[in-house]
């Protein structure tokens, strides 16, 4: 603590209280703070960013990045509201976008104005069909979860893999009815059974 009188703050105009959390005022409560939104955004947290949140208590750097895009939605949706039709891309946040999107046609009075509403689903059809193009890998990348083609197996799911241990080679059959062989270990692991007759043999 320290003792100020009012000539020693005279010259003072303004004073900014920025707010804190105290939990955010202990290394514990630091650490604490960024293992659960390392839990809660893996994607978002790297090493760098829990540091700085561990030093500094300053939890912007990650949130910074999903309230932009929650202030995008919320023009996007007052965009649509006035007539508009805005834009989805590949990037965006597909699933979040959805979500807060049927929220402009939630409301049972703007659910009346029908071109409202063939806008709105335009704009979220948009977005189902950039999950079903957009480039795998950089769905995975941005936390986005790829869709497979209309009426079809969904990408990722577990009817569209192969069983456990077998390749999706090794479950076509050729044009005279026999099976593709599976591909070989390569390396260090060309020792081991390969299939199960070896397994068999190994054992007897």
């Amino acid at each position: 603590m320290e003792m100020f009188s009012s000539n020693d703050i005279k010259d003072i105009n303004s004073v900014v209280v920025d707010v804190g959390n105290a939990l955010m005022q202990s290394t514990a409560g630091r650490i604490q703070v960024a293992e659960n939104m390392l839990q809660m955004m893996p994607e978002k947290m790297t090493p760098e960013k829990y540091i700085q949140v561990l030093n500094t208590g300053n939890l912007e750097l990650l949130t910074e990045g999903i309230m932009n895009e929650m202030d995008t939605i919320r023009d996007e949706n007052e965009n649509l509201i006035r007539g508009g039709e805005p834009i989805a891309i590949s990037i965006d946040d597909h699933v979040l976008h959805i979500n807060e999107h049927k929220d402009v046609i939630s409301n049972q009075k703007l659910r009346q104005d029908p071109d409202l509403v063939a806008r709105t689903l335009k704009h979220i059809q948009d977005h189902i069909d950039l999950m079903r193009t957009t480039d795998p890998d950089l769905l995975a990348i941005i936390g986005s979860q790829p869709l497979g083609p209309v009426g079809g197996t969904p990408v990722n799911s577990p009817e569209g893999q192969p069983p456990q241990g077998q390749s999706a080679m090794a479950q076509q059959p050729v044009a005279d009815g026999s099976q593709v062989e599976p591909a070989k270990l390569p390396g260090e692991f060309a020792d081991l059974p390969q299939n199960p007759e070896d397994l068999m043999k190994q054992n007897s």
